[in-house]
Parts: C-alpha cells; structure tokens; sequence
C-alpha cells in the first residue's frame, strides 16, 4: 500500500511540475514574439502613413509649380485696367453728378511710355464705359477728365516703375486747380503705380467734389439744392495688395508646416514602439528556481 501511495503521490508531482515548467517556459517565449509583432505593426503603419503623406507632399509641390506656370507674372510690365465693377460703379457715380451740375466728367488711363501720348487701355466717362468725355460735344459741352500714365520697368532694369496724371477740362473750368485739389484729397502717383485701375476711377469719381468747391457747378448756385456740394462716395477700397497677390503662396506654406509636424509625430510614435522591453519584465520564478524536480519522487 505504501508503495502504491508513493507511485501516484510522484506521478502526479511529476506531471504538475512539468506542466508549470512548461507554461513558465511558453509565457516567456510569447512576450518576446508579442513584443516583436507590435514593433512590426508599428513600423507598418508608420511606413504606410509616409507613403500617403509623402504622396500628399509631392502632390501640394505639384500644385505649386502648377499655379506659379499659370499665375500671373508681377513682374509684368502690363498695366492692368480698371476691373468691371470698378468701371460700372464709376459711370454711374460720374452720372450721377453731371445730372446735378450739368458737367460731364471721365477718365483715361495709358501705359508704354512717359507722355501722354499713348493709346489709352481705359478710357470712360458718365457717357458710358468706353466713350471718353469729350467725344460728344453737343451733350458734354463742360467736360473734366482726369488723364494718367503709368509704366512699369521689367525686373532687369534699374529704373522704377512710375506713374503721373494731369486733369484736362473745357475753357470754362480751366481756371480751377484740379491737381492740387487731387492731392489734397490724398491722390499721389504712388497710388497709380499700386492699382493704376482703382486710382484712376478714385481720381475721376472725386472731380465733382473740386467743381462744387468752387460754385462752377450748376447746381451750386441752385439755393434748392443744398446738398449738390456733398463730396461723392469713394469706391470700395481695393484691399491689400500684399495678401490678395499672395494667400495662395501662404495658404501652401501652412499646409506643408502641417504636414512636417505630421511627420515628426508618425517618427515619434514609430521610436516609441520600437523600443524593447525590459528583459524578464512581467514574468515570475520558474519551476527550476524553486527546485522543481523534472523526475522522479518527492523533493527532499
């Protein structure tokens, strides 16, 4: 009986101690090997996330070369004319005026040389846009114009780009000192180098303003219409030429900022999870270290 008792007793030892040895050694083989999987997951979808921005990059880079084949040249030495909506509200607000004092008002603007003497690339009046000033007497007998040239130099040249204008009128309103009233008024030929368009018009729509200043104005002397002299409403101001020419430029540049802070997260994320574990980190004595016999009867 005795011996019996210490074959099943040595039998089941055996095999529980087998058992927990082969679990201890199994749970630290998989550690490793789940370790060594997460690091592969990672570095997987870290390389899938450059590829895709990396396409992104060069895609937004494509685009940067697209637009600047495409995009005007500032460099131009064209002088661009008043936009549609500059001229329509212009004409209507030069209409406006001669209804009231009964004097016809337009401009003009050149391009390609110093003098004034070029063929004009705008030209408009209270006549309609197109039709100068003075092109229909029988109607327009009083007549102001303000006439401008600008020209721009190529970017080679050592000359700046410049810009002058002078204000023409009919023999009966010849004696009113329509320069110096413009300058007073804020209008310089700095402004035409600008926005030669915007200027123009902005020059054209203040010329009734200096004929009611001096009562040359019909309705000036009118004693029903007292608000003749008010000053006509401006044009919408153009706005500023820096980000108008230029947010595409910086809408890119904050869009690639974007994408190198994504890259150094997914490079960051990527050394986080390539880092090993501590050896031996999360796993608790062995069977051998606690003196486990592998065979055989009872420990002593």
């Amino acid at each position: 009986m005795a011996v019996g008792g210490n074959g099943s007793s040595g039998q089941r030892g055996n095999g529980s101690s087998t058992q927990r040895g082969n679990g201890g050694r199994a749970q630290r083989g998989n550690a490793p090997r789940a370790a060594a999987e997460r690091a592969t997951a990672a570095k997987g979808t870290a390389r899938r996330l450059k590829i895709i921005l990396g396409v992104v990059l060069s895609l937004v880079f494509a685009g940067f070369i697209v637009f600047g084949a495409l995009m005007p040249d500032d460099e131009s030495t064209l002088v661009p004319p008043p936009t549609p909506a500059e001229r329509t509200d212009t004409v209507t607000l030069l209409q406006r005026a001669h209804s009231t004092q009964q004097v016809c008002y337009g401009w003009r603007l050149r391009t390609g040389g110093a003098a004034f003497d070029t063929t004009p690339v705008s030209v408009g009046s209270n006549l309609g846009d197109s039709v100068a000033v003075d092109s229909d007497p029988a109607r327009c007998p009083r007549w102001v114009e303000v006439d401008a040239v600008v020209w721009y130099t190529s970017a080679s040249s050592e000359s700046s780009d410049s810009a002058s204008y002078r204000v023409s009128s009919s023999p009966d309103l010849a004696q009113i000192d329509f320069d110096r009233g413009l300058a007073r008024l804020g209008v310089d030929a700095d402004q035409f180098v600008d926005d030669p368009g915007w200027a123009v018009c902005q020059a054209a729509v203040l010329l009734p303003l200096l004929v009611s200043e001096t009562g040359a104005g019909s309705a000036t002397r009118a004693p029903v219409a007292p608000a003749a002299g008010a000053a006509p409403p401006e044009l919408p101001d153009p706005g500023n030429d820096f980000w108008r020419n230029r947010w595409p430029l910086l809408l890119g540049a904050v869009g690639v900022l974007l994408l190198t802070v994504l890259f150094l997260a997914i490079g960051r994320y990527e050394r986080r999870h390539q880092r090993p574990e501590p050896v031996g980190s999360g796993t608790g004595p062995t069977g051998d270290a606690v003196g486990v016999p592998e065979k055989g009867g009872r420990s002593r």
